[in-house]
């Protein structure tokens, strides 16, 4: 019982903070945003995670498309270089409300494979207790630079957007790491990734916003 009053006392403290203190930083919003940008995304993104925490998809609805333009209009290497951490709040969060709409295969596990085994893929980057010394790094680098992908990208869009999204991440994580002048080729394509809406990257199983967070440490 006093487990269920603690978690109900938290949810009316996100209540009372999502009502009264962000109603109040509502109305100095543009003048806190002309002073700190990415300041005030992080903020909003714990906004939009703490109205999922109370299940409220109104307020969820109502602030999510301004974080999706925000994060993309932030160039990669600013994202890359900031210490505001907004894919590690991203990331931790359980996306599972309001999820993926059913029917949809994020996952690509109905997908072809004629150009490329997108469930391995997504295996490659999750953990494997039976392969401890695996490395998600190396077993993903081999996918994302086969060059049937390149050669089909259109198709291989249809068949597994997500697992295309994840291949060019992981190719602007390698050209960041690496120096390599191929950097800017892949910076747009990542880009094009956050306009997509949070809770689909989020949801999906291909791990988006802790990739998205390991930028962070390939800068320079």
């Amino acid at each position: 019982a006093l487990g269920g009053l603690s978690i109900a006392c938290a949810i009316e403290d996100v209540n009372f903070l999502v009502d009264t203190e962000f109603e109040a930083f509502d109305r100095i919003f543009p003048a806190a945003y002309a002073e700190c940008p990415l300041g005030v995304l992080t903020l909003t993104i714990a906004r939009i995670l703490m109205c999922l925490t109370m299940g409220d998809l109104d307020c969820y609805t109502k602030h999510y498309m301004w974080v999706s333009k925000e994060l993309y209009k932030t160039p990669l290497t600013v994202a890359m270089g900031t210490e505001w951490p907004m894919f590690a709040l991203l990331n931790s969060h359980d996306w599972s409300y309001p999820g993926i709409p059913p029917g949809n295969d994020y996952d690509c596990e109905n997908s072809s494979r004629e150009l490329i085994n997108w469930p391995a893929l997504l295996r490659a980057l999750q953990d494997d207790p039976l392969r401890p010394e695996a490395s998600w790094w190396l077993d993903s680098l081999r996918y994302a630079f086969d060059t049937k992908l390149a050669h089909s990208m259109y198709t291989s869009s249809s068949d597994c957007l997500y697992g295309v999204y994840v291949s060019n991440i992981i190719k602007a994580m390698w050209s960041a790491d690496t120096e390599s002048s191929a950097f800017r080729i892949y910076e747009p394509y990542v880009q094009w990734v956050l306009y997509e809406s949070p809770h689909l990257l989020g949801a999906s199983s291909w791990r988006l916003f802790e990739l998205m967070h390991h930028f962070t440490s390939l800068r320079r």
